[in-house]
C-alpha cells in the first residue's frame, strides 16, 4: 500500500497481508526506514514479472547527495520483501517521466553511476550515464529522446556515417538513441 505523505512530494509504503481471512500490517524496523519513507512519491510493481510486488524507494544518483531535493536526480530502488520482517534490494533504475521510458542498471555497477541531462524542451533531449569514481567521470553512454521527425533525420545521418546513433526503441511519437561515449568503447572493465 503505497501511501502519499504530509508533505507535498513525499510518500511511505506500507505492507499489508492477509492471513487467515485477517489483515496484518508488517512492521519493519527503523533501519528500513529509508526505504519505506520516501522523498518523493514511488509506487509499488512487480518489477521483475514473478508475480509478487516489488517496492521502490528513490536515492540519489552519485554527487548529488548534497544537492538541493529539486537539484537532485534521482535513482529508483527496487526491494522484495524476504517474508519475515526484512527487504532486500533486487534491481536499480533510472526513470525518466518526462520521456516515458525506465532504464535498467546491471548489477555489477553499483552505486558509482551518475546522471548529467538535457531536458525541458530541447530538440535533442539526453540522459547520460557515467560512473562517478571520487572526483572522475567515466562516460558509459547517454540515451537521445527525438521527435520521430528527428530521429528519422538523425537516422538518415548515421546511414551516411556522420552520426554515431544506435536507435533502441519507438513509441507513437517518440524515437529513443543511445550515443556510446568514446571512452566507454574502449574500456570493457566496467
Amino acid at each position: 500500500c503505497d501511501v502519499f505523505g504530509s508533505r507535498a512530494h513525499s510518500g511511505s509504503t506500507e505492507l499489508i497481508l492477509l492471513e487467515d481471512g485477517k489483515l496484518i500490517n508488517v512492521a519493519f524496523g527503523d533501519e528500513y526506514n529509508e526505504i519505506i519513507f520516501k522523498p518523493y512519491m514511488t509506487f509499488s510493481e512487480d518489477i521483475d514479472g514473478d508475480g509478487i510486488m516489488e517496492i521502490s524507494t528513490l536515492r540519489p544518483a552519485a554527487g548529488y547527495e548534497d544537492a538541493s531535493m529539486v537539484d537532485t536526480v534521482w535513482i529508483t530502488v527496487w526491494y522484495k520483501w524476504d517474508g519475515a520482517s526484512g527487504l532486500v534490494e533486487v534491481e536499480e533504475g533510472y526513470a525518466n517521466h518526462e520521456d516515458g521510458y525506465y532504464f535498467r542498471f546491471p548489477a555489477k555497477w553499483g552505486k558509482k553511476i551518475t546522471i548529467d541531462r538535457q531536458d525541458h524542451g530541447a530538440k535533442d533531449r539526453w540522459t547520460g550515464l557515467s560512473f562517478l569514481n571520487g572526483n572522475t567521470k567515466s562516460p558509459l553512454f547517454s540515451i537521445h529522446t527525438f521527435s520521430r521527425a528527428e530521429g528519422t533525420r538523425v537516422k538518415n545521418q548515421n546511414e551516411g556515417g556522420a552520426a554515431p546513433y544506435i536507435e533502441i526503441a519507438k513509441s507513437f511519437t517518440k524515437v529513443y538513441m543511445v550515443h556510446l561515449e568514446e571512452e566507454s568503447k574502449t574500456d570493457s572493465s566496467q
